[in-house]
C-alpha cells in the first residue's frame, strides 16, 4: 500500500527503512484515481465518544467502544469466520485493512525507535500494535509514554503505558 511504501522511504529517526525508491524495485502498481478517507468520520466519531466515556469514568462504554473499533476493523480484511458476509460484503476491504496495518506498524516502529533513541531501550517481543519492554531499575515507565499534548490528552495511537504486572512491581 501507499502507505508501506511511505515507511520505507522514511528516515529511520521517523520510524522508516530510509531506503531510496530505487532500492525499492517497484515494477508495477495499481493506482486509483479515488483518494477519499472513507473511514475518517468513523474514527473520528468513536474516538470522540472514547474521551467522553474516559472522562466519565464509564469503563463499560469505554470497552464496548473499544470492541467496536476492532470488531469492524479486523472485518475488513474479509478472511475467517469474523469476515463479512451478504448482505454487507461492500465493508470487506482489504485494501484499507493492508493501510490501516501499515500505518499502525510505521506508528509502532517510530515509537520504538524514540525509545530505542532516548532509553536505550528495544522491545523484547511485540503482539500487533502492543510492544512489550524489560524496564531496568532507575527508568521510570512511564516515561515511555508519548508525551501530553497541552490540553492533557494523547493524540490518537499515542503510545501508552497499559500495565505492568504485579510481580514486576
Amino acid at each position: 500500500t501507499t502507505i508501506d511504501v511511505q515507511q520505507l522511504i522514511a528516515p529511520p529517526d521517523n520510524g522508516g527503512a530510509g531506503l531510496a525508491v530505487a532500492e525499492l524495485q517497484i515494477e508495477a502498481a495499481w493506482v486509483w484515481p479515488e483518494q477519499h478517507q472513507w473511514l475518517k468520520q468513523f474514527g473520528e466519531t468513536l474516538r470522540a465518544r472514547l474521551v467522553a466515556a474516559r472522562a466519565a469514568g464509564r469503563a463499560d462504554y469505554e470497552n464496548m467502544i473499544k470492541a467496536i473499533y476492532t470488531s469492524y476493523l479486523g472485518r475488513l480484511a474479509g478472511t475467517g469466520e469474523g469476515a463479512f458476509k451478504h448482505p454487507y460484503l461492500h465493508h470487506q476491504q482489504p485494501a484499507w485493512y493492508a493501510a490501516i496495518e501499515g500505518f499502525t506498524r510505521w506508528r509502532a516502529l517510530r515509537y520504538a525507535r524514540r525509545i530505542g533513541r532516548d532509553f536505550d531501550l528495544y522491545p523484547t517481543e511485540c503482539l500487533a500494535d502492543a510492544w512489550f519492554y524489560r524496564v531496568p531499575d532507575g527508568i521510570n515507565p512511564a516515561d515511555l509514554q508519548d508525551p501530553l499534548r497541552p490540553d492533557g490528552t494523547r493524540t490518537n495511537g499515542s503510545y501508552r503505558l497499559k500495565s505492568i504486572p504485579d510481580e514486576l512491581l
